[in-house]
């Protein structure tokens, strides 16, 4: 597991249940299974949400990440 990167694709709380830790929780189990990795995910830069989400937990920004996609 040393010096993996595990993403976690398509990261969403219904409205029902957000403020309930979930999300929160989902990010703690990943370490949990991948103690020595890195655990990553990407939004939209206007998701306001995430970024209030992602500075609570103490997670880190890297704005030089870019995503390309065909659809």
């Amino acid at each position: 597991n040393s010096g993996q990167s595990v993403w976690v694709s398509n990261l969403y709380v219904e409205p029902d249940h957000r403020k309930q830790h979930v999300a929160r929780d989902l990010i703690q189990y990943v370490k949990q299974i991948y103690p020595n990795s890195g655990v990553y995910w990407a939004t939209y830069t206007q998701n306001a949400s995430m970024f209030r989400f992602a500075e609570k937990i103490g997670a880190k920004y890297f704005e030089r990440i870019c995503m390309f996609g065909l659809s």
